[in-house]
């Protein structure tokens, strides 16, 4: 009897032990996600102006350092350029001399997908500021991101802004 009790106290704290492992995995996996997911919104909406003598940017000139490789996968980075979205970015910043700064992210919703994906709703706080009138906006920007682990790396899968449209064309 004494031996059935001790098995099964040694059990229970075996089992408490994985428990506790697997819930700390989990835990390092959203803070990883998150750091990868926070890195890539700063790499893409932290946009200074080029130099004077480089205003007129072709796509080539802004593509020819990929930033994005280590958080984005290969498909995500080819859907974000068939959007234009760092081109458009840059080229208005360059148009009109605005530095654009991420000043704040708030992550709206966080939810872990079946398939192994994370995917986070967000806002995104971008500081516009004009250094030729001292002009200083504060705009809010919405998106949704999914993340998936790639050989053991959060990598971006999907981006989609909702609203940036709307903030460039102001």
């Amino acid at each position: 009897m004494t031996k059935g009790i001790r098995l099964l106290i040694l059990f229970v704290l075996v089992s408490i032990i994985v428990a506790y492992s697997c819930t700390s995995v989990i835990m390092d996996d959203k803070k990883e996600s998150e750091k990868v997911f926070k890195e890539y919104i700063n790499l893409l909406y932290t946009v200074k102006p080029k130099s004077q003598s480089n205003r007129n940017m072709t796509l080539q000139q802004v593509h020819t350092e990929n930033i994005f490789q280590d958080v984005m996968t290969e498909n995500a980075y080819n859907s974000l350029w068939k959007d234009q979205i760092p081109l458009v970015l840059s080229l208005i910043v360059n148009r009109n001399n605005y530095d654009i700064k991420v000043n704040n992210i708030d992550i709206e919703n966080y939810h872990k997908n079946k398939d192994g994906t994370t995917t986070y709703t967000y806002n995104v706080h971008l500081n516009i500021f004009s250094p030729l009138d001292k002009r200083h906006r504060e705009e809010k920007l919405r998106g949704r991101a999914t993340l998936k682990k790639i050989k053991f790396k959060w990598k971006i899968v999907k981006d989609k802004q909702f609203n940036l449209e709307k903030i460039l064309l102001k």
